[in-house]
């Protein structure tokens, strides 16, 4: 990987940990339908959570300035899947061009939705599964 993509990560994920911080009843939001979604054994993408956080926190502060940077989504996963390690079973992210932090890596892998095919996600109902992510 080259030196530019690895600043470029770390310093997401160091804007993501800030953004965390002055955001805690935000995140967790996050962390409570993403457990919630857990409890139900379902999975979801960390993309419609987001969706799902951004409505209800405009709700909440009755500010549509209110911003949760699309950048951020996959490193706020990330973090739930650290201190919730029941999350990454069920949590999906978009691989793409973002990887995960080296001062992450080893400590779990996040899934695609290609891999809930292959891991036997196969025998649910696909449509209904990709249409709650």
């Amino acid at each position: 990987m080259n030196s530019d993509k690895m600043r470029r990560q770390a310093q997401l994920w160091d804007l993501t940990l800030e953004w965390i911080r002055r955001n805690p009843r935000i995140y967790g939001k996050f962390v409570e339908l993403s457990l919630e979604k857990v409890g139900q054994r379902q999975t979801f993408g960390i993309g419609a959570l987001c969706e799902r956080v951004r409505w209800d926190a405009n709700l909440w502060f009755n500010n549509s300035d209110f911003k949760i940077p699309n950048a951020y989504r996959r490193y706020i996963a990330l973090h739930m899947m650290v201190e919730h390690p029941s999350i990454e079973d069920f949590c999906t992210t978009k691989r793409g061009d973002v990887e995960i932090p080296e001062v992450l890596m080893g400590r779990f892998r996040t899934k695609t939705r290609s891999d809930l095919v292959a891991d036997g996600a196969a025998e649910l109902d696909i449509d209904k599964l990709l249409g709650s992510m």
